[in-house]
């Protein structure tokens, strides 16, 4: 059986202390083609910290309900791997926020063959990059921009207040639980 370091609860509270010192500092991107009737979408992006001194960025798609209203949340993490996303407009549709995000720190939605480029050069093996430094270790960063994907839509002015979750496979299910977990911690 594992057994977590004795600052193992101590290091994940100043990585939230860090994370919480920056401003969310969203930034919106209107995303037409990506919404329907019911549904507006819009790339967003949040800062993040980063792997070093300055902060990063953290990017998704933000659907939402065009009907005025409360609204249950939804978060969606990613598999593992580089590619675009096109954010969930049809549960939108039905009545839920929702933000489908990625986690390099780039944005969502450029072409394919960007990512494509990206996951056989600069962001081949990004699970590996910085494993022998917690401090700066990559998924210290996906998971805090998870947290932050977290922060943005609890005070999102359309959320209901109460319902929300987090969904992802794979890799994100491991998302998921860690965000679940980071987010219940003090």
């Amino acid at each position: 059986m594992q057994q977590h370091p004795p600052d193992f609860d101590a290091f994940w509270a100043a990585g939230k202390a860090e994370l919480a010192k920056l401003p969310i500092d969203p930034t919106l991107t209107p995303l037409p083609a990506y919404g329907n009737a019911a549904a507006d979408c819009y790339q967003l992006d949040l800062q993040n910290v980063g792997m070093g001194q300055l902060p990063s960025r953290f990017y998704g798609v933000l659907c939402e309900p065009k009907a005025s209203g409360k609204y249950p949340a939804l978060l969606s993490v990613p598999g593992a791997g580089v590619r675009p996303h096109r954010g969930l407009a049809e549960i939108a549709a039905k009545g839920v926020i929702t933000l489908q995000v990625g986690i390099h720190g780039i944005p969502v939605t450029m072409d394919q063959s960007v990512y494509d480029s990206l996951g056989v050069g600069a962001l081949a093996n990004y699970n590996t990059f910085g494993l022998d430094n917690r401090g700066r270790y990559y998924y210290r960063r996906v998971y805090l921009g998870c947290v932050r994907a977290n922060d943005f839509l609890v005070a999102h002015p359309k959320w209901d207040g109460s319902n929300l979750a987090v969904t992802g496979g794979s890799q994100g299910g491991v998302l998921s639980i860690v965000t679940a977990a980071l987010t219940a911690l003090p």
